[in-house]
């Protein structure tokens, strides 16, 4: 037996969401939540086996719910905003639903929860691999992108793109911060708006007073921080 918390903000969307759960064998509706801070509550009262979570909450994000304490469940994302879904999988989500959700995509959903265990989901940020798999999305549809096939991550403010080695580019609701504390060597932050995938690096140049990076795909050339320069040097030697 599942037992099943649904957070969301929209009273309508967690209506939806029961209706769709009533025939399916096993599932109980325990609670239901409109915010951060309610359903941390409800999480910690009534410990549901299955989350059903959305990200945008009046008082904050489903990652904020995340963050702040233990989530001893699956947690099944149902959200309007597809930029999300790295950072769904980073903290192991069992999936990551697009509003409008079709019913059989939710109950694929269930049907997969029932076939893992719960992730041991600890607090803070779990870093990626080089051969995890991210969900992106762009003009051309979803993909499953290989981390090591990012060549360089450039950003401002909250938005990022990710540009792969094949040309392909993606645009992001993720900042750099976010990114960096995710990547794993050698992706290196080598100047504020850019993460470069150093294992991909050509040569370093330096012209006077300034430094720049040019990636062996793609005929790129990135610049570089003079604060940054040595430490990039050094990891390129390494």
């Amino acid at each position: 037996m599942f037992r099943s918390l649904i957070v969301d903000d929209e009273p309508h969307c967690r209506d939806w969401v029961k209706r769709q759960l009533l025939p399916i064998p096993d599932i109980v509706v325990v609670g239901e939540a409109g915010s951060v801070e309610e359903a941390a509550i409800q999480n910690d009262r009534l410990k549901p086996d299955l989350l059903f979570l959305d990200i945008q909450l009046g008082d904050g994000t489903g990652f904020d719910l995340l963050r702040r304490g233990v989530v001893n469940a699956h947690v099944i994302f149902l959200t309007a905003y597809g930029e999300h879904a790295i950072e769904a999988f980073s903290v192991d989500a069992t999936d990551y639903l697009l509003k409008p959700v079709h019913p059989e995509r939710l109950q694929e959903a269930v049907d997969r929860a029932r076939l893992r265990p719960i992730p041991a989901r600890t607090l803070g940020v779990s870093r990626l691999r080089l051969h995890d798999r991210v969900l992106m999305a762009n003009g051309r549809g979803p993909r499953r992108v290989a981390v090591a096939d990012i060549a360089y991550i450039s950003g401002a403010v909250d938005y990022s793109e990710a540009h792969l080695v094949d040309g392909a580019m993606f645009i992001l609701r993720r900042s750099l911060r976010q990114w960096e504390e995710e990547l794993p060597a050698p992706f290196t932050r080598v100047h504020r708006s850019t993460i470069v995938n150093l294992g991909l690096v050509e040569a370093l140049h330096e012209r006077g007073r300034s430094f720049s990076l040019r990636l062996r795909e793609g005929n790129i050339e990135l610049a570089v921080s003079r604060r940054r320069a040595a430490e990039v040097a050094k990891r390129l030697k390494a």
